[in-house]
């Protein structure tokens, strides 16, 4: 009896996830406080048990293509990305039904924090934080993401 009152709550919180789906960055709508915000980042979120699978694809400002997948739960435990030069780890917390955190780290040392929080009516999200470049500079950002 236990086991399925847990295996519902599970499957019923992936399908619940606010955050899946397709998502452009809407560039006017965009800012970074250092460099330049993408020509183009296109994200796919999709719902897995207790987090999500995160897939992403972008042009650089200077025309260099980029991407990434990972997956990852809810439980604010380091989950490994691969093939990235900026970071290798990346923790998710979600706060409540739109809004969810997450932390990036390198060798075990925190290099950016994200906060995202969807629109009510589901249609757009915010992503803002920091992260830490290559010379050590921090970047501080807030993107616009619009659902396709």
């Amino acid at each position: 009896m236990i086991i399925a009152f847990v295996l519902v709550v599970c499957v019923t919180s992936a399908a619940d996830l606010t955050l899946a789906g397709n998502w452009k960055l809407n560039r006017n709508k965009s800012r970074f406080s250092i460099g330049q915000v993408p020509k183009s980042l296109v994200i796919t979120i999709d719902a897995e048990p207790n987090g999500l699978r995160y897939t992403s694809k972008s042009v650089t400002a200077e025309g260099r293509e980029l991407g990434m997948t990972y997956s990852a739960k809810f439980d604010g435990k380091e989950y490994p990305i691969a093939n990235n030069d900026r970071y290798d780890s990346i923790s998710w917390t979600r706060v409540d039904s739109r809004t969810f955190l997450s932390v990036t780290r390198k060798a075990g040392q925190q290099v950016g924090s994200t906060k995202y929080v969807v629109s009510p009516d589901g249609k757009s999200f915010l992503r803002s934080g920091t992260a830490k470049r290559a010379g050590g500079d921090i970047n501080q950002y807030t993107e616009l993401f619009e659902r396709q």
